[in-house]
């Protein structure tokens, strides 16, 4: 039955998916939540400009976690296991 109706990433293993309306100035930290339930070990990004980098991984928790983008004010699209 899952199939005929296609998978979803949260279907198919424990992620999160997140939208970031706005991520404020270039280069500056900014803190998403996520509530995985788990310090997340990776993340996929869809950036409506620049590009999303780490920050302060040593520090994310089961909840958030910090992240900057290299554009101003860019949304993105984020799914975090």
């Amino acid at each position: 039955m899952a199939l005929t109706n296609r998978l979803r990433f949260q279907d198919n293993f424990q992620c999160k998916l997140v939208d970031v309306l706005d991520t404020g100035s270039a280069d500056t930290e900014f803190i998403v939540t996520h509530n995985l339930g788990a310090v997340p070990t990776h993340y996929l990004a869809n950036a409506s400009a620049g590009y999303v980098y780490d920050s302060d991984r040593a520090n994310w928790t089961d909840e958030e976690m910090k992240l900057k983008c290299s554009a101003p004010n860019a949304s993105l699209k984020l799914v975090i296991f």
